[in-house]
């Protein structure tokens, strides 16, 4: 059972590995929740008062990545405990930040179309323009959300021997997907599909939509874009391979904007 918030919430993130949800606020308030004995309680409270522009958890749900729209940038524990935070000064507002594959970096964006990575200490490893007087709206990874084999192994009783084989058996599946590809949401009903932040033959996608969402299906292969299409102001969700290509297009028969979307396959 939720509490009733007061005030609209704008961010939900869910940790699938150690089963918690956070939840933001449009005042910047922070709540990660936690199920016990069958009711929903806070675990963490999180208030620094200033609006959060996104919210990002590791592929291995040990760490969030907490991005403020003043350029502050916090990097803590799944319980909560702070390993680095950063107020950067950038030339625009922060707006979106996400990790790499291997969880070894964050990658940042701003309103003025630059991006910055940063290292797990929090160290500045690059600060480039990607898309010059561009909003970069949101930074999503072709890459299964979370890797539940760690958290697995850990909690298993299975000999060593036997744990070791699984571990190396979901290597070699890893070992065979096609390359992770980054798509960046620029604003305006346009994507670009890079295969890293220095990409120099990027994929544009013009969706022709405004207020626009993405999500990448769980096997990696296609991207799904929802908004409102422009030519007739009905809500869309657009199908593309990691080409650029549209598959198919779903007409959402609703008349309110689709804020999030969740993809299964």
């Amino acid at each position: 059972m939720f509490v009733h918030f007061v005030f609209q919430v704008v961010l939900v993130c869910w940790n699938e590995p150690f089963q918690k949800l956070a939840t933001c606020d449009v005042d910047g308030i922070i709540f990660v929740w936690i199920k016990y004995e069958g009711r929903w309680s806070i675990e963490l409270v999180n208030d620094r008062a200033c609006q959060v522009s996104d919210f990002a958890w590791s592929h291995d749900g040990r760490t969030a990545l907490i991005c403020y729209k003043d350029g502050f940038v916090l990097v803590g524990s799944v319980a909560g405990q702070r390993y680095w935070s950063s107020m950067l000064q950038l030339d625009g507002r922060l707006t979106c930040g996400t990790w790499t594959p291997d969880d070894k970096q964050v990658i940042l964006g701003t309103n003025s179309g630059q991006v910055m990575i940063m290292d797990i200490h929090g160290a500045i490893v690059l600060q480039s323009m990607l898309c010059e007087d561009r909003e970069i709206r949101k930074i999503m990874w072709s890459v299964e959300k979370f890797r539940m084999i760690n958290v697995i192994e850990e909690e298993s009783d299975e000999k060593p021997e036997r744990r070791r084989k699984k571990s190396n058996v979901a290597k070699r599946r890893s070992s065979k997907k096609h390359p992770a590809i980054m798509a960046v949401d620029i604003g305006n009903g346009d994507i670009q599909l890079m295969k890293s932040h220095d990409d120099i033959t990027p994929i544009l996608i013009r969706t022709g939509m405004k207020d626009t969402v993405m999500e990448w299906s769980k096997c990696g292969l296609f991207l799904a874009v929802g908004g409102v299409l422009e030519q007739n102001e009905n809500n869309y969700v657009h199908f593309y391979n990691v080409y650029g290509r549209l598959r198919f297009s779903l007409d959402v028969n609703s008349q309110v904007i689709a804020t999030s979307l969740s993809l299964f396959y």
